[in-house]
């Protein structure tokens, strides 16, 4: 049986990650996972950069945080809007040319009784 051993990434494996200007000193930030390997990022046809990752599409993503880049995820929209119209104050529903209106109490009607044989 083989172990496989996984890469933890250093602080040099995270200095690599920068854009640097020329690949001279992209080679002296060499990371230590032997994966890695150095990247001429451009952007119309021009390089804007040097960076070290495993991949062209996080090469272009180190580029993209140096220029300031970030993603988030959008949060989902509520599963019940009655939910969320519960949770907003009489102002608010007042705003949004509502009201609060109470509920509506139903009156059970009794069961039948089964009948005699």
């Amino acid at each position: 049986m083989s172990e496989t051993t996984k890469h933890v990434p250093t602080a040099n494996d995270k200095a690599a990650k920068a854009l640097f200007p020329t690949p001279e000193a992209a080679k002296g930030v060499q990371p230590d996972n032997a994966k890695f390997r150095l990247y001429a990022v451009s952007r119309g046809g021009n390089v804007i950069g040097y960076t070290w990752e495993v991949g062209a599409a996080s090469a272009i993503e180190n580029a993209a945080r140096a220029d300031g880049y970030s993603a988030a995820v959008l949060e989902k929209a509520p599963a019940d809007p009655a939910k969320v119209v519960a949770t907003l104050t009489d102002e608010q529903l007042k705003a949004l040319g509502l009201k609060r209106v109470k509920p509506r109490v139903t009156r059970e009607e009794p069961a039948a009784e089964p009948a005699a044989a």
